[in-house]
């Protein structure tokens, strides 16, 4: 079912504030005329600009033209009806699919899908800065949900396209293969840690219980240990068994190490002699662990079909070598890092982009005589959990043509490194993962200028001390991020390479 609004052309919906210019008057279409004409001379094609508001049972829809009036407005339910009403209606609009953009509040997701499929062109907007879009139009404090779509739809008109190219970034699909990659690896993750929430309970279980299974396994991620509580599922049974079938047991599943095994029947043998005495705890927590052990036997062997299927699709893509040979990067790794990065070499224009993207760069601060550097919060988190995954598992291997850090005496004698220069002339960019990049932030005083050593590095808790201005402030510590840079380089490195063959 659609639910149709009509509104006079070039006024704001629902009685929203106009769009004040710059003699204070009220006249909608005055106020950003001469960007309105960028955004129209950096893209001739897209004549319609729209903003989406989804949920989860609805859609908002609101779409304007190239000089801001209001040329659609639209609710529709999320089935089959109402997507098919969707695109009669941006037809009889004028709002041909490829003439039209439109701006979401996210990357990913069934929307995104249904929009792409339309052949609508979309530009993801990071929710922070949707709200404040809207803060713009409605700064009392006003919302709903066609509020929300207009904002966006006038700041893609204003601001999402431009000819000097600051624009908002256009969500480019990959390739099925890395589509696939990513998602199976975010799921594989997912399903590992509720693997890891029914082995805590578990051991809670056990620990009412049954102390000598957790005596007798250090690691209870794998299935050993899943076997013994269901083959033995009470301290009692354990120790009437007997040391013929605790012998067996340990053979079968591959548990027959002399290192390990004589400790092992040493605890199954005073299983019985410290458990619980209350037998109503054994038989309810006893009930309790074969349950979870079961659920975990069933979802291990669900991880093992990702894993082979992860493994199938990383064979595949032709950058399955290249991931594979970067420091650290095993099996696990190098499919998730593919899968976070994508094929496109495009997408990350030097180093700095990607650090940006991965999280490892930090957000500086400066008012004043205040300067302050914090953590980015705005990036991929998956690819930096395996950003910083991959560090650690590479921290003993070093990377070819990186020194290590060993002062943090700055000196004018040794100049900053190529790779580095953007870091030491710019500061860092502030970028969100949706939208456009931010201006680039003003270094503070206290970063280092001319030492190679002191390259931008990863957040570690800063210091207090005074600066070069007198001023109480915060000093920023790193760890260096060269293997971030390496991992671009390389990147980079063979595409050429493989283009100029």
């Amino acid at each position: 079912m659609c639910l149709l609004r009509s509104s006079p052309p070039c006024s704001p919906p629902f009685g929203w504030p106009c769009c004040i210019d710059a003699e204070g008057e009220g006249e909608p279409g005055n106020a950003n005329r001469a960007a309105t004409t960028c955004a129209a001379a950096a893209a001739p094609d897209i004549t319609h600009f729209a903003g989406f508001d989804w949920a989860g049972d609805h859609h908002d829809l609101v779409v304007v033209d190239g000089r801001g009036a209001i040329v659609l407005q639209l609710r529709f339910d999320d089935t089959a009806d109402g997507w098919g009403a969707l695109a009669e209606r941006l037809a009889a609009c004028g709002a041909t699919p490829a003439h039209t953009a439109v701006a979401i509040e996210t990357s990913a997701g069934s929307a995104v899908q249904r929009l792409l499929d339309l052949g609508l062109a979309v530009y993801p907007v990071n929710p922070m800065a949707a709200r404040r879009y809207r803060e713009r139009k409605a700064p009392a404090g006003a919302k709903d949900d066609q509020l929300d779509a207009w904002s966006m739809a006038d700041a893609l008109r204003l601001d999402g396209l431009r000819a000097d190219g600051l624009g908002w970034r256009r969500l480019v699909p990959d390739d099925p293969i890395v589509q696939e990659l990513r998602l199976l690896c975010r799921d594989e993750v997912e399903l590992i840690a509720q693997r890891t929430a029914l082995v805590n309970q578990l051991r809670a279980a056990l620990r009412e219980y049954y102390p000598a299974a957790l005596e007798a396994f250090d690691d209870w991620t794998r299935p050993h240990g899943w076997h013994l509580v269901i083959r033995f599922p009470t301290p009692h049974a354990l120790a009437a068994a007997g040391r013929r079938q605790w012998e067996r047991f340990l053979k079968q599943h591959g548990l027959n190490r002399p290192q390990t095994r004589e400790n092992r029947l040493a605890c199954f043998a005073r299983a019985a002699g410290f458990c619980s005495s209350n037998a109503a705890i054994t038989a309810a927590k006893s009930r309790l662990a074969v349950a979870l052990t079961t659920m975990l036997l069933a979802l291990q062997g669900q991880l093992d079909e990702y894993r082979r299927r992860i493994g199938e699709l990383f064979d595949r893509h032709p950058d399955h070598d290249l991931f594979g040979s970067l420091p650290g990067a095993g099996g696990k790794l190098a499919p998730r890092l593919l899968a976070e990065l994508g094929a496109d070499r495009t997408r990350f224009e030097d180093p700095q982009a990607l650090q940006c993207f991965a999280g490892t760069a930090p957000v500086s601060f400066t008012s004043g005589q205040i300067h302050r550097v914090k953590l980015r919060r705005a990036c991929n988190k998956h690819l930096r959990a395996r950003r910083c995954t991959c560090g650690r598992t590479s921290a003993a291997r070093p990377v070819p043509g990186h020194k290590p850090i060993t002062s943090v005496t700055a000196t004018a004698a040794s100049p900053t490194p190529a790779r580095c220069a953007a870091w030491a002339s710019g500061g860092s960019r502030s970028s969100g993962r949706c939208g456009s990049a931010a201006p680039a932030t003003t270094r503070p005083a206290t970063w280092p200028t001319n030492n190679a050593s002191e390259a931008p590095r990863r957040w570690q808790p800063a210091a207090t001390e005074r600066n070069e201005a007198g001023v109480r402030g915060q000093r920023p510590r790193f760890a260096t991020p060269s293997r971030t840079e390496f991992l671009y380089a390389k990147i980079h490195t063979t595409k050429n390479n493989a283009v100029a063959t």
